[in-house]
């Protein structure tokens, strides 16, 4: 025991004796301009700071205070990085030896600018150029206490508490600023020429969004090359609240409110990043104001048991499949968007079943057309994205089960064919009185198959059944016009209407066809078809 109190006694001395030898050890001028040439050289940037210090405890450290690299003039001149601390740890066993090494790098407090002009041009793109020397120009000298040379490389970098704003410019609209907050990061493996291990954890704001990361990155990790330098992580998101995300994924309007969980792995190479994973979130709320709409406003649609498959990579965006619940129905599609060779955007096996439609017509569209009843659809449709409207292709069947007509314009839409064919009233016996379009028409199905084809969409079977009468229609829509071209056959107890349907869905042109008319009661026609055309012509 006495022999080992010794041997500890004299290390402690020995430490000791080492620690306080530091300041002798180290050229602090010497490191100053070396640090400043090597990461000015390393970077393609100016770098500066206000003072460089050395700590002693609890390692021997080179104290580095308000750390600024330089922005490129381009974006602007505030710095793109800057600092409140950065602390190098020595490396003992080389300061034995009278050599300055590095260690460890850490930095507190770091702030990062990130920004992407107008153009897609980023200000990390000039990172690792030329510093301004010439080329071929003099590496500057290594630090140390013997003359030796040593590399500004470390082996481990820490990042406490950084921030890194994210800002994107847009040629119509204004900017979208992100802002990562409350950052630890820890990054092993620098210096080598294996991979290099990343831990971290941060906050994404507006949003609260918390993120986790553990991944790889492989080499090469200097200059240009570091794009295609391969990527491997496993991220854990978690965010209370959407809301403030959503703007940059469906734009000013509508909200998309609600929390959301999930895990992605990402891939790729950093120049070309691939991202896969699943989101989920047991409630998320549409909120929108609907001109259109009476009060209240906004209007706000909610869905359940949301779960958001996708998969990234720089051709292609799909979720395979994206499914949803809505007061008791369901809708689940694969949602593909292609860039490459044009962007395209594709939703396929779309099924739904059950949906109850007042909530989404009524309650939070105000459909003119809105009708009420549980909605069992199928199809598929595609479409460019900023004109998917007019470019619209697909097909599809649907069925609409028991419910009520209820959009006003529906019923306008009806009335009107009824009030135009009513001056053969005394013809046709017409058991269809216009105050039956004037409130809620109950209806026992709504059946068709359609076909959209470049934003047109046509039926050669539409069917509206009531006890009190049938609507067959046949003819096209133009979803993004809203021309309609229709001709409905509107089959009651004593006779039947045919009326051309034509203009637009918000103000239709309604001609009762005379031939439908005529083939009612044909021993009636010579007086009442005089009266019938008078009326027509009004």
């Amino acid at each position: 025991m006495k022999w080992v109190l010794i041997l500890v006694g004299a290390l402690v001395v020995l430490a000791l004796a080492l620690l306080a030898a530091v300041p002798y050890l180290v050229d602090l001028p010497q490191i100053q301009a070396y640090v400043a040439q090597s990461a000015a050289q390393a970077l393609g940037r100016p770098v500066k700071f206000s003072s460089l210090s050395l700590s002693v405890l609890p390692l021997p450290a080179v104290v580095l205070k308000d750390l600024q690299v330089a922005e490129d003039p381009r974006f602007g001149g505030a710095p793109f990085l800057s600092v409140g601390e950065g602390r190098i740890r020595l490396r003992l066993a080389s300061l034995l030896s009278r050599r300055v090494e590095f260690a460890e790098l850490t930095l507190d407090r770091p702030r990062v600018e990130l920004i992407q002009d107008a153009s897609g041009r980023w200000n990390v793109a000039s990172l690792g150029a030329a510093s301004g020397g010439e080329a071929g120009a003099a590496k500057p000298a290594g630090p140390g206490a013997g003359g030796g040379a040593a590399g500004l490389v470390v082996s481990r970098l820490k990042i406490v508490d950084g921030a890194l704003t994210y800002a994107v410019h847009r040629q119509n609209g204004p900017a979208t600023t992100y802002r990562v907050e409350g950052m630890k990061l820890t990054v092993e493996g620098l210096g080598q020429k294996t991979s290099i291990a990343i831990q971290g954890e941060a906050q994404v704001n507006p949003g609260a969004v918390s993120l986790k990361l553990d991944g790889t990155l492989g080499p090469p990790f200097i200059g240009v090359m570091l794009q295609a330098a391969p990527v491997k992580a496993d991220i854990l998101l978690d965010a209370k609240d959407m809301a403030a995300l959503t703007g940059w994924l469906l734009g000013p309007s509508p909200d998309l409110s609600g929390p959301v969980k999930g895990k992605l792995a990402l891939s790729g190479t950093v120049g070309r990043p691939a991202i896969a994973g699943v989101l989920d979130s047991g409630r998320l709320t549409l909120t929108e104001r609907q001109p259109d709409c009476p009060p209240p406003q906004p209007r706000r649609l909610t869905l359940e048991s949301v779960r958001f498959p996708l998969s990234y990579d720089p051709t292609q965006f799909s979720s395979r499949p994206l499914s949803a619940a809505l007061g008791g129905g369901s809708v689940t599609f694969s949602l593909d968007l292609a860039w490459e060779p044009k962007p395209l955007l594709s939703l396929k096996e779309i099924t739904i079943k059950a949906l109850p439609l007042a909530p989404v017509l009524v309650d939070y569209l105000c459909e003119g057309y809105a009708v009420s009843g549980p909605l069992d659809l199928t199809g598929e449709i595609s479409g460019r994205p900023g004109s998917f409207m007019g470019t619209m292709a697909g097909q599809g069947q649907l069925r609409i089960g028991a419910g009520k007509v209820v959009g006003p314009e529906a019923l306008a839409l009806l009335g009107g064919v009824v009030r135009v064919a009513g001056a053969l009233s005394s013809v046709l016996n017409v058991d269809l009185p216009l105050s039956l379009f004037s409130s809620p028409l109950d209806f026992q199905s709504i059946t068709a198959s359609y076909r959209i084809a470049d934003g047109r969409l046509s039926t050669q079977d539409f069917l509206y059944t009531s006890e009190r009468m049938k609507i067959a229609a046949v003819g096209d829509y133009g979803l993004a016009d809203g021309r309609l071209n229709f001709t409905l056959t509107m089959t009651h107890g004593r006779g039947q209407i045919q009326a051309k349907v034509t203009g637009t869905a918000a103000s239709p042109s309604i001609r009762v066809l005379p031939a439908s008319i005529l083939r009612t009661e044909p021993e009636k026609i010579p007086d009442r078809l005089k009266k019938f055309l008078e009326g027509l012509g009004k």
